[in-house]
């Protein structure tokens, strides 16, 4: 990997930057094709706290990847690059999910009363890759298309199917062994894997001090605005968001617990709205008048 950075001036607070990045196989030739996920950002090296901005990453489709954003503090900027999915791994995926619908790997665990356990591939397709037989699930899964491969221990049959759950790997028989590969690596941590080089910006203080322009209040903006605010939409200034088309009051847990009085707030979601779901009742230190298991309703007052 290549990182240019432009270099026909000085640059100052405030000033647009172009970041270039060109990619090369493993045997050092360039690569000539688009596709991969780059991403590129700038941080402050001497912060307490993250002081970051993103940059806007445009495929040129010949290998090449221009970032460009705005310099937001004086000082040494590094610059920060990940190719964080390559092309050939992108391509896999889309695969999976025209082939067996599904991109990730869910287990399904079958057990009985006599001690006798398996754990099999479970899809929302049918067959499922690496098995001769498969049981059909779609009856205990509200109907909705479930089957997984049918445990080989005869102990066991497609009643047996307790629970599912996540690998934590790639079963091997469900891809050619290269795409396995390609696809370990990926799921390895660091999962956000950075490119070492040595590019940095020196940023010098604006020429002419200028006030900023008064930014209406985030809450105001009506919501068809928000889908065509150029990017980067912010950025990190010792830990705190700073939107650059509107303004944000700092939050507070006597603010918050002010604006969220007498309101109901809906969550609904995944384990990734559960994770939303713990900062806002840790934040607003809500007590607990319902507590339920994963796949059940919870409530905090």
């Amino acid at each position: 990997m290549k990182v240019v950075v432009e270099r026909t001036r000085h640059f100052r607070v405030g000033d647009r930057i172009q970041i270039r990045v060109d990619l090369y196989d493993s045997a050092g030739r360039r690569r000539t094709a688009g596709g991969d996920e780059v991403r590129i950002w700038l941080t402050s090296p001497v912060s307490v706290e993250m002081t970051s901005v993103a940059a806007k990453v445009t495929d040129m489709r010949n290998g090449s990847y221009l970032g460009e954003t705005t310099l937001k503090w004086q000082g040494l900027t590094l610059v920060r690059v990940s190719l964080t999915y390559a092309r050939e791994f992108l391509r896999i995926l889309v695969e999976l999910r025209h082939t067996v619908h599904s991109m990730r790997w869910i287990t399904g665990i079958f057990q009985n009363g006599r001690g006798a356990t398996e754990t099999t591939v479970c899809l929302p397709s049918f067959p499922v890759p690496g098995f001769s037989s498969t049981c059909n699930l779609t009856s205990r899964n509200a109907d909705i298309p479930w089957y997984c491969g049918r445990p080989t221990d005869t102990r066991l049959s497609c009643k047996d199917w307790t629970e599912t759950g996540n690998f934590d790997y790639t079963p091997i028989n469900m891809l050619p062994y290269p795409a396995f590969q390609l696809v370990a690596k990926v799921d390895s941590p660091p999962y956000l894997k950075e490119i070492p080089h040595k590019e940095t910006i020196q940023t010098y203080r604006a020429l002419t001090r200028q006030l900023p322009d008064a930014l209406p209040a985030c809450w105001s903006r009506p919501p068809r605005e928000t889908w065509e605010s150029p990017t980067p939409l912010g950025w990190f200034h010792e830990g705190s968001w700073r939107p650059n088309t509107c303004s944000l009051p700092e939050l507070t847990r006597k603010r918050a617990r002010t604006c969220m009085r007498n309101t109901t707030l809906l969550l609904l979601g995944d384990c990734n709205m559960r994770q939303w779901w713990k900062k806002v009742r840790a934040f607003l230190n809500c007590s607990m008048v319902k507590e339920g298991k994963w796949h059940a309703p919870m409530i905090c007052e």
